[in-house]
């Protein structure tokens, strides 16, 4: 697991936020977390480019220390390092469906992100 590996989520939105709290929680600590608006206003490193901190908040992102996930591959990160999700990625695996799981996942996530009354909006943070 990469302790240096950050998931990022929208503020703004009472969906993600709600998430984010959830999900750190029940990391017991082994996953960091941070609002996409504060780490667009300080990235962690150089590595980071400017048109990166220019899109949206408008899907999970996590920065692994090296790149940027998104959207579904922010999902698939998930589900095999948060301790709460390992059961269901152990259960997608042996089924063959760790793809699809992530998809679900993914899609579920941004039907209630759409549904959130704040997010309407997608234009840039910074």
């Amino acid at each position: 697991m990469n302790y240096d590996a950050i998931v990022l989520y929208d503020d703004t939105c009472f969906v993600c936020r709600n998430f984010a709290v959830f999900a750190r929680k029940s990391s017991y600590g082994k996953l960091q977390f941070q609002s996409w608006q504060d780490f667009a206003k300080a990235p962690p490193t150089p590595k980071i480019t400017e048109s990166l901190l220019d899109k949206p908040a408008d899907k999970l992102r996590v920065w692994t220390g090296e790149t940027m996930l998104e959207g579904f591959e922010s999902w698939e990160y998930l589900l095999q390092n948060h301790p709460q999700l390992k059961a269901i990625a152990w259960a997608a695996e042996r089924m063959g469906l760790q793809k699809q799981t992530a998809a679900v996942l993914q899609s579920a996530g941004q039907s209630l992100k759409n549904a959130c009354k704040n997010c309407g909006s997608r234009r840039p943070l910074r």
